[in-house]
């Protein structure tokens, strides 16, 4: 699929595909790429509290994993917009990351 024929298959307009998944508006789909087409939530739905990262995870990357707005992502877990999680760190996907 391309992007055009996605938004022409459900009838979205040209800017709801980069607005709901942060993207830049010239973006292209690729295979395998993870597309909201509703806005995501500034927190994971319920059970899903905490993410253990792997490697090649990105914030981005869990954001849509999980559906949660890469800048609330960002603030849940006390970072600096830009900085990326090393594998084995746990983030906090539903309420903000205590303070030790």
């Amino acid at each position: 699929d391309t992007r055009e024929t996605i938004e022409q298959e459900l009838g979205l307009l040209k800017w709801e595909l980069p607005k709901y998944n942060e993207l830049a508006n010239d973006f292209r789909a690729r295979p395998g790429q993870i597309l909201y087409l509703q806005p995501k939530r500034e927190r994971a739905e319920a059970g899903k509290d905490n993410y253990t990262t792997i490697e090649g995870d990105t914030m981005y990357s869990i954001s849509q994993k999980f559906g949660v707005r890469l800048r609330s992502l960002y603030e849940l877990n006390r970072m600096d917009e830009g900085k990326e999680p090393e594998p084995g760190i746990r983030l906090w996907l539903r309420s903000k990351k205590p303070v030790f």
